[in-house]
C-alpha cells in the first residue's frame, strides 16, 4: 500500500518526530476543513453535524444522546483501519480532532483496530452553550 510506504519513508528520513508532524498536520487540516460546518451550532447539533461529516468520509457514524446531556458517537467503519493498525498516532489525532471541534472532552471507549466491532467515543456534556 502506497500510504504505508510513504509513512515508512517519513519515519526513515525524519524519525518519529517527522511522523508525528505529518499526523498532526493531517489532523489540523481536518479541523480547518470541518470547523466552518460546525460554526455557530448548539452543542447537540454540533455533535450531529460532526457525525454527518464523518459519514461523508466513510466512517458510518451514528450519535446517541445520553440523559446527562452527553453523547455517544459510534463509528461502524474505519476507512483508515489498515494504516491505523500500524500507526496508533492516527487514532490519537482523531480523538484530539473530535475534542477540538466539539470544544469538550471526548473519551474513546473502543477501537476497531484493537479488535472491537466499532469505535465508540463518549462526548461529554459541554459547560455553557
Amino acid at each position: 500500500m502506497f500510504a504505508r510506504a510513504v509513512l515508512q519513508q517519513v519515519t526513515a528520513v525524519w524519525g518519529e518526530r517527522g511522523l508525528d508532524a505529518v499526523f498532526c498536520g493531517c489532523a489540523n487540516d481536518l479541523v480547518v476543513r470541518f470547523r466552518p460546518a460546525l460554526a455557530g451550532l448548539e452543542f447537540g447539533d454540533r455533535v450531529a453535524r460532526l457525525a454527518e461529516l464523518l459519514n461523508e468520509e466513510g466512517f458510518e457514524t451514528e450519535v446517541d444522546a445520553l440523559e446527562d446531556g452527553s453523547f455517544v458517537l459510534t463509528e461502524w467503519n474505519c476507512p483508515t483501519a489498515e494504516i491505523a493498525r500500524e500507526y496508533q498516532q492516527m487514532c490519537d489525532r482523531e480523538l484530539e480532532v473530535y475534542g477540538d471541534l466539539l470544544g469538550t472532552m471526548v473519551q474513546r471507549e473502543s477501537r476497531i483496530v484493537a479488535g472491537a466491532s466499532r469505535c465508540v467515543y463518549k462526548v461529554f456534556k459541554r459547560k455553557g452553550r
